[in-house]
């Protein structure tokens, strides 16, 4: 964090995995350090119960956006309940890939940070390269290719936990926010064929 404010970094947005309730104290520490760097700090809340320590923890003076997944469901509410939702919990930015359900929103009352290139797909621990909890691949921090094989066709993306596919949806218009993700740092991303993975699992 020290290095991000060192290169002139001014507004930061801290994105959260899901965190059991054991681990909220200690996130807490953790942004209360961040905070000191960076008061203004956004939170883009990956996990619900977050949303009411941060808003006890600090008066609702935490700019919150409600991330994807998360955002999935309650993009698919009530306009009226939705930006009541919002205002009730200090809720600033809905966050979503999907244009269509942008456009069905007729009135101002909820604001949307629209991303692409990547669509959100699914969460999960499942490694699709192998079996069992443990994978010893180094995958961590990585963009995956993953191209399906007959009878299936396509490709998608893995990163870390999540699958994404290609958004091809252009930002619509209104739209508080456009966030591109760019792939994570140097590496390159990488081709892989679920039956070649499995052939060299087998070897």
């Amino acid at each position: 964090m020290r290095e991000l404010k060192d290169k002139g970094v001014k507004e930061l947005t801290v994105l959260t995995p899901l965190l059991p309730t054991a681990q909220l104290r200690s996130f807490l520490k953790l942004f209360d350090r961040i905070l000191g760097l960076f008061p203004g700090a956004e939170l883009s809340l990956g996990d619900l119960g977050l949303m009411r320590a941060v808003n006890r923890a600090y008066g609702g003076s935490v700019p919150l956006l409600l991330a994807r997944p998360v955002s999935a469901d309650f993009i698919r509410m009530d306009e009226r309940f939705l930006a009541r939702f919002f205002s009730e919990n200090n809720l600033r930015l809905l966050e979503t890939d999907e244009p269509d359900r942008i456009a069905a929103f007729r009135g101002r009352g909820v604001k949307f940070s629209f991303h692409y290139p990547f669509k959100y797909l699914s969460m999960t621990r499942l490694c699709p390269f192998m079996k069992g909890g443990v994978c010893s691949r180094a995958c961590a921090g990585r963009t995956l290719k993953i191209q399906q094989t007959a009878p299936y066709r396509g490709s998608f993306f893995l990163k870390n936990n999540f699958y994404f596919a290609e958004n091809r949806g252009l930002p619509p218009e209104g739209v508080a926010r456009t966030v591109f993700t760019l792939a994570a740092g140097p590496r390159r991303e990488k081709l892989l064929s679920l039956n070649a993975a499995a052939r060299e699992k087998k070897a």
